[in-house]
């Protein structure tokens, strides 16, 4: 789910490069760095549900096991370095 999710959002930001929006949301970025730091791509409840799912697709409890955690956190941070 993780990996698929990190496609999705390379390809879409393959896919943007092409267009005037991409275009936009860096001159944005360039004007205001320091938005981008307090910006988020999801929610803090949508993280955790997140984070609920991917464990329930590896059959382990996130309570216990902090790989789903991992892999989702580091899955946003992918995406936010390929929006960057």
């Amino acid at each position: 789910a993780v990996e698929v999710l990190i496609q999705l959002f390379v390809t879409h930001a393959r896919d943007a490069s092409e267009s005037d929006r991409l275009d936009t949301w860096q001159r944005a970025i360039v004007t205001a760095p320091h938005l981008l730091s307090k910006s988020t791509l999801i929610d803090e409840s949508d993280q955790r549900r997140f984070v609920e799912l991917v464990a329930s697709r590896m059959g382990v409890d996130p309570s216990v096991d902090m790989r789903p955690s991992l892999l989702v956190y580091t899955s946003l941070a992918t995406v936010k370095f390929v929006i960057n």
